[in-house]
């Protein structure tokens, strides 16, 4: 079985290709760590698990702080 090896026509291309993969890999780690806080913001009236929704809730901020210093940077 023989592989095709794909001509490239604009240098940089493969470059752009792989930012935009990891752009969306960000955006969609960013979006569901909105829906996990948004979640558990909806449940922090339950004083059952009111602690483990803040400790989950901390963990989400800092996810989301650490996505925004890679989008950034």
């Amino acid at each position: 079985m023989s592989v095709k090896k794909r001509e490239i026509k604009e240098p940089g291309t493969m470059l752009r290709a792989a930012a935009w993969r990891r752009q969306g890999y960000i955006s969609g780690a960013r979006e569901t760590a909105l829906k996990i806080q948004e979640f558990l913001h909806e449940r922090e009236d339950k004083a059952a698990c009111s602690v483990s929704i803040y400790a989950v809730d901390e963990v989400v901020g800092e996810i989301l702080r650490w996505l925004e210093d890679e989008d950034n940077g």
